[in-house]
């Protein structure tokens, strides 16, 4: 049975509820998003510190220990948002519970970027964490579009020969450009299957969207690291977590699911009680 803050925190949710519309005012907004900077209300355990990698912005923090595993996050994002507070907090939390050493990409946003532009970057992003880390002791992760770009990310170093991390996690991760629970769009409270469809268009630019850079789902995925899986059963990305795990266990890769029931897109953010311990599972996650 879902709490009573989840309740309230769907109800609040619905009212920024994304629509056709407003997906057509994202791509409207031609503002700069290269930059960003922490909500002073979040703190973090440890000195955060922003780095410019080519021409990327990067926020990193040490680890509570040398040993101390590194936590590489991809926001999510429809790949036009900025980080959400939520983000923030998520992270500052699961730095605080595990003592990792974080990085954290401020990755190209639509719509004056698009696929062409910033998977390229996350990849040298990552060709240089491989040469500056050791990539045995790194978790990348991802949520909702940062998750999608997470698991085609790794794809990529995978078939390029690279390092990969330890352990890759997932939360309500968007890898299928067009494959949307289109019967559960009436109970997510975030998402509409129009706009989805329409920014997810606009980041493809004409690739098809059968792509695996774009539909990771839909790449060879044997060879990957050891997958924390969440994913709400109440959110238009369901099914497509549901065939990820399946094809993550056929694929050989040791995969665990946690579903959350009654709960909507990117439920472990939010400051709830399932939120609350779905964070400590990621912590444990994240520690090994």
């Amino acid at each position: 049975m879902r709490s009573i803050c989840a309740w309230v925190i769907d109800k609040y949710l619905r009212c920024k509820k994304m629509s056709p519309r407003s997906a057509e005012r994202d791509l409207a907004d031609t503002s700069d998003k290269t930059r960003c900077s922490i909500p002073k209300s979040i703190r973090f355990p440890r000195p955060m510190h922003e780095r410019i990698y080519g021409d990327m912005q990067v926020f990193q923090c040490e680890g509570e220990k040398s040993s101390s595993p590194l936590l590489v996050y991809l926001h999510g994002s429809a790949y036009c948002h900025r980080f959400s507070k939520y983000h923030w907090r998520l992270l500052s939390i699961l730095t605080r519970q595990t003592g990792c050493a974080l990085s954290v990409p401020n990755y190209p946003l639509t719509p004056n970027y698009t696929w062409e532009d910033t998977s390229p970057r996350l990849l040298a992003y990552y060709e240089n964490l491989c040469r500056t880390r050791d990539m045995s002791g790194t978790v990348l992760g991802g949520d909702s579009a940062g998750g999608g770009l997470a698991l085609s990310l790794l794809v990529q170093a995978r078939d390029s020969g690279l390092p990969l991390p330890k352990r890759l996690l997932l939360i309500s991760p968007y890898v299928h450009l067009c494959d949307l629970s289109r019967e559960l769009e009436r109970r997510d409270s975030m998402l509409n299957c129009e706009g989805v469809l329409r920014l997810g268009e606009y980041y493809a630019n004409g690739l098809s969207p059968e792509n695996p850079i774009l539909s990771p789902l839909l790449a060879p995925l044997d060879g990957l690291p050891t997958t924390d899986l969440w994913v709400g059963t109440w959110e238009i990305l369901h099914g497509q977590g549901m065939a990820l795990h399946r094809k993550l266990l056929s694929s050989g890769v040791e995969v665990t699911l946690h579903e959350g029931m009654r709960l909507g897109h990117d439920f472990p953010l939010y400051p709830m009680p399932e939120g609350r311990r779905a964070i400590k599972e990621i912590a444990k996650f994240i520690k090994g």
